[in-house]
């Protein structure tokens, strides 16, 4: 894939992608952070994982 230019994905990629799309569909910040296995209630989750250009 390196060939034509193409990255390999990791699960650390999936996870970024997922609590976007996520925070892009107005899912609120606690259930992003119970999903996340974080306790802060989201903080840590939206800043980040969440990708804030592909939410606005």
């Amino acid at each position: 894939m390196a060939k034509v230019g193409v990255r390999k994905v990791q699960p650390y990629d999936a996870r970024h992608a997922c609590l976007t799309y996520l925070a892009g569909a107005r899912v609120p910040d606690v259930v992003l952070a119970a999903w996340a296995g974080h306790a802060d209630g989201g903080t840590l989750a939206k800043r980040v994982y969440v990708h804030p250009r592909a939410i606005a």
